[in-house]
């Protein structure tokens, strides 16, 4: 599949999801855990995140409509993609993404990792349901808007 394509598929549904959560408008996502829906979001976000590094829209739009708790919503978020990261490993090691260039970068920011995980549980923690969804929605427009803008200005 190609990946501007990818882009602006997901950047759509994200706009929508987004715009439809923002404005209170009720959609079709079911609040209550289904094998098949969940199988399906699971694997597209593992897919996209794998392909363009977009996987974060199409698991919020599964996780969203279940009304988690913010630090419900944000572990399973931070548990799912911490075992999709490990998954991708061995696939981008044999793509050769691992140079020494990209191996340095990563080693300076580990550092900051756990300053992010702190003040993200801080916010977090902190947070109404009302304003995180409201935040969510926000970022999943701007995310959309992002994956749109890239995947047709690729195009041509």
């Amino acid at each position: 599949m190609n990946e501007h394509y990818m882009r602006i598929l997901i950047g759509v549904l994200s706009l929508i999801f987004g715009v439809q959560n923002l404005f209170g408008l009720k959609g079709f996502a079911s609040s209550e855990h289904h094998a098949v829906s969940g199988s399906l979001f699971g694997s597209l976000a593992g897919f996209t995140s794998f392909s363009i590094h977009a996987g974060g829209p199409p698991l919020t739009m599964y996780l969203m409509p279940k009304q988690l708790s913010p630090m419900l919503f944000a572990g399973t978020a931070g548990i799912f993609f911490a075992v999709v990261n490990f998954v991708k490993l061995p696939p981008y090691f044999m793509l050769g993404q691992f140079s020494s260039d990209n191996l340095i970068y990563s080693l300076a920011l580990v550092p900051l990792a756990p300053l992010g995980v702190k003040l993200g549980h801080y916010l977090v923690k902190r947070s109404t349901p009302t304003f995180y969804y409201q935040v969510v929605s926000a970022c999943l427009v701007v995310i959309g808007a992002k994956l749109l803008w890239d995947g047709t200005s690729a195009l041509y």
